[in-house]
C-alpha cells in the first residue's frame, strides 16, 4: 500500500495539469487563497500566474525553465503575460537553470546571458542577495534559483535570504517578505474559533452597514407588531434570511489546519539534528572537516527522507484499517 502524494492541507496549490507531473505550481495558504485567482491563458504545466485582488493587483509567478537550448521558446509564456497584461506589481520565482553574476552565480554561462537580456529588456530588477547558493547536491552547489521584481515592486521584497532549513530537495529554500499597502489587514485567525463563519477582519464593512441601515427600521417594525410567540418565530426567521447578506460582504472564516496525524517527536529530533549539520556545512572553512561534515548530513538527511516515508505510510494504512472497521 502506497501513500497519498499531496500538498500541505493549510495550502491551496494553484497549477496546470498535464500528463506528466507539472513543474511549476504556487502554494497559497488556504485562508486568504480566495482572494487570488489563476491566470490561465497564461499559465501552462512549467508557468503560473495568479493575481491578488488588491488595488492596484499584484501578480505573482512561478516558472521553471529547464535546462535545455530552448530557453526563447521557454519565456514566451510569461513575455505574453508581461506585454498583454503590463504588470506593475509582479514577483515572480524561477528555477531558471541559469547562471550569471547578476544573482552572484561565480560563473555566467550562455544562458544566463540570455535571460539577463530578456529581464532587462522588460525592466524587471533580481532581488537576489549574496546569501549563499540555492541549489545543493552532492557534485556541487549552484546558483540558478531567481526571484524578480518590477521596479514598482522591488521596495517591496524584503529580507531576502536563503533558509538553512531541510528541505529534502537539491533547492535550497528561498525567504523574503513582502510588505503590502494592506498590510495592516493581515488576517490572524484563530486555529482554536471554529465558531467563526466569516472572515471579518478583511469584509466590506461600508456594504454591511449599508445593508442594516437599510432593513433596520424594517426588521424594528416587524418585531414590534409581534403579539404572539409564532409571529415572533417568524419574524425571527425572516430576519435571519435577510442577514444572508453578509455572505456577499464577508468571505468565509478558513482556519489554520497545522495538525499533522504523521508526525512525532522522533521526527522533530532527527530534523533539528539535520538543520544544525547543514549549518555546520555551510560554515565550516576546514576543507577536511567539511567534507566529513557533509557526508554525515547526506547520511542524516536520507534517514530522515525514510522515516518521514515510513510515517506517512504507517499513518495512510492505520486511517484506511479504521476507515473500513467503521464502514465495512
Amino acid at each position: 500500500m502506497g501513500y497519498p502524494v499531496t500538498f500541505p492541507p493549510e495550502y491551496v496549490t494553484f497549477y496546470i495539469s498535464s500528463p506528466t507531473a507539472p513543474r511549476a505550481s504556487l502554494l497559497i495558504r488556504r485562508e486568504i487563497a480566495h482572494n487570488f485567482l489563476l491566470l490561465h491563458n497564461f499559465s501552462n504545466p512549467d508557468n503560473v500566474v495568479v493575481v491578488l485582488s488588491t488595488k492596484p493587483p499584484i501578480h505573482i509567478a512561478c516558472s521553471y525553465l529547464p535546462p535545455y537550448d530552448t530557453l526563447e521558446q521557454d519565456l514566451t509564456p510569461i513575455e505574453t503575460f508581461i506585454t498583454t497584461v503590463k504588470p506593475s506589481n509582479f514577483v515572480w520565482g524561477l528555477d531558471a537553470n541559469c547562471k550569471h553574476s547578476m544573482w552572484y552565480s561565480p560563473t555566467t554561462d550562455t544562458r544566463g546571458r540570455m535571460l539577463v537580456d530578456f529581464l532587462s529588456s522588460h525592466g524587471l530588477l533580481i532581488a537576489n542577495v549574496k546569501d549563499g547558493s540555492t541549489y545543493s547536491r552532492p557534485t556541487g552547489v549552484s546558483w540558478i534559483d531567481i526571484t524578480v521584481t518590477t521596479i514598482n515592486s522591488a521596495h517591496k521584497i524584503q529580507n531576502w535570504r536563503v533558509s538553512e532549513e531541510c528541505t529534502l530537495s537539491d533547492h535550497n529554500l528561498i525567504l523574503f517578505d513582502v510588505t503590502t499597502q494592506a498590510a495592516s489587514r493581515t488576517l490572524n485567525r484563530a486555529a482554536s474559533n471554529f465558531t467563526r463563519k466569516f472572515a471579518t477582519q478583511v469584509g466590506n464593512w461600508p456594504s454591511f452597514h449599508y445593508e442594516i441601515q437599510n432593513n433596520g427600521q424594517k426588521w424594528t417594525d416587524l418585531v414590534n407588531r409581534t403579539t404572539t410567540k409564532e409571529q415572533l418565530e417568524k419574524s425571527i426567521t425572516e430576519i435571519w434570511n435577510n442577514l444572508e447578506v453578509s455572505k456577499r460582504c464577508f468571505p468565509p472564516f478558513l482556519p489554520k489546519i497545522k495538525f499533522k496525524p504523521w508526525w512525532s517527536p522522533k521526527l522533530n529530533v532527527i530534523r533539528k539534528q539535520v538543520n544544525a549539520l547543514k549549518r555546520r556545512v555551510k560554515r565550516c572553512r576546514n576543507l577536511d572537516l567539511k567534507e566529513i561534515s557533509n557526508a554525515c548530513f547526506k547520511a542524516l538527511k536520507n534517514l530522515y527522507k525514510a522515516e518521514l516515508i515510513k510515517a506517512k505510510q504507517d499513518s495512510w494504512r492505520k486511517f484506511c484499517t479504521e476507515s473500513t472497521q467503521h464502514t465495512p
